[in-house]
């Protein structure tokens, strides 16, 4: 399978998480891609030109994580990431919807920010960030009741750490920590979590082997880039039964 994705240094995005999970990560041929630039082969795959986009093994591209993060968790015999049934399901599934939801509206904030001064909207950066606080919030009222391991975990862990990402790297996000003890308690997603693959050292495997090319697509992504089109994530995890 090929999978087209932006790598970020000392960030791991939701699909490799699930990637791993579901025991596959070493058999993604992994092609670091700026989507705004619209390489010919991920628009071939993916006529939106987004990032993640899988090719299967039969040449079948899948587009939108959420669909991808499912194919993938449908191709192991372990415990699922989507429960197939019942009350975890719509926890799960609620879970998932509420931090993928974060992700959208921070990154639409991100977006904002990074217009020239006299273009920006007062206005939506305000609305954006009082959705964001919101969100934030009903994290912290569910979090003494975060149990398991599902795929409305892993995006939780995802908004947090892309937030955490975007603090340290741009400045342009303030600490979730403060006033959500709950939420806090799980610290940056560490060993209380049962995430094994959080507790690896984090950063994509291809900056982490100094890869030129996906050292240039940091650099372009931190210095160029205007826009969004792209969904974020994390990861690192247990190896499961692959069928």
């Amino acid at each position: 399978m090929k999978l087209f994705y932006t790598p970020l240094p000392n960030y791991i995005h939701r699909v490799e998480i699930v990637a791993i999970e579901a025991g596959l990560y070493d058999d993604l041929e992994l092609v670091p891609t700026i989507p705004w630039d619209s390489p010919e082969a991920l628009v071939a795959a993916n006529p939106l030109r987004k990032v993640p986009t899988l090719v299967c093994d039969d040449g079948t591209p899948l587009f939108g994580g959420p669909v991808i993060y499912e194919y993938m968790d449908s191709l192991h015999d372990g415990p699922k990431m989507f429960p197939p049934e019942g009350a975890a399901r719509w926890t799960a599934l609620r879970l998932f919807g509420l931090g993928e939801g974060l992700f959208d509206t921070a990154d639409l904030r991100v977006v904002e920010i990074r217009r020239p001064e006299n273009e920006r909207s007062p206005e939506a950066l305000e609305r954006y960030q009082q959705a964001v606080i919101r969100g934030l919030d009903r994290l912290e009222e569910e979090a003494a009741h975060f149990e398991g391991f599902h795929i409305g975990l892993i995006s939780v862990a995802g908004i947090l750490m892309w937030i955490d990402w975007l603090r340290e790297t741009r400045g342009n996000q303030e600490d979730w920590r403060p006033g959500r003890p709950a939420t806090g308690a799980h610290g940056h997603l560490a060993p209380d979590f049962d995430f094994p693959g959080l507790r690896a050292p984090p950063g994509s495997p291809e900056l982490r082997s100094g890869d030129p090319r996906a050292q240039t697509l940091h650099r372009r992504q931190l210095e160029d880039e205007p826009r969004s089109g792209f969904s974020h994530g994390l990861g690192r995890g247990r190896v499961r039964g692959r069928r």
